[in-house]
């Protein structure tokens, strides 16, 4: 999964086996490696251009949505901040549930923890990455 660059997956695993740390990594990964980012956009969509895919870059929240925020917070929050903590100049938002990533000025890079319970908080959002 780590090595591809495929839009959609599918990925199925036994209970505890791993699957949120997965997918916080895969996002944390997105949100501060711009090489790869770079990268997976260009095998999604070939015909971005290079304009595309600064204005792509220059904005990424990444979401990973649990059943409900309650299980987010109790499954998923301590996980986000331990694989986050060794980066220089991260901001944890405990109420959000959110890791803001440092970024040049002007950019956003956020991996977020979300609810299913109220999918209407992610409206108007444009995600870079989801997972559920």
């Amino acid at each position: 999964m780590h090595a591809s660059y495929k839009r959609w997956f599918a990925v199925v695993m036994h209970r505890r086996g791993g699957k949120t740390t997965a997918w916080l990594n895969q996002h944390q990964r997105a949100a501060i490696d711009d090489e790869w980012e770079t990268a997976r956009l260009r095998a999604v969509e070939p015909g971005f251009t290079v304009s595309d895919i600064k204005e792509l870059l220059r904005v990424r929240v990444y979401a990973h949505i649990l059943p409900t925020l309650t299980q987010a917070r109790a499954v998923a929050w301590e996980p986000l901040k331990n694989i986050s903590r060794d980066i220089p100049g991260i901001k944890p938002n405990a109420t959000d549930m959110s890791i803001t990533y440092p970024a040049p000025r002007g950019h956003l890079r956020v991996v977020r923890l979300w609810g299913a319970d109220n999918m209407d908080g992610l409206r108007g959002i444009a995600l870079s990455g989801l997972s559920l």
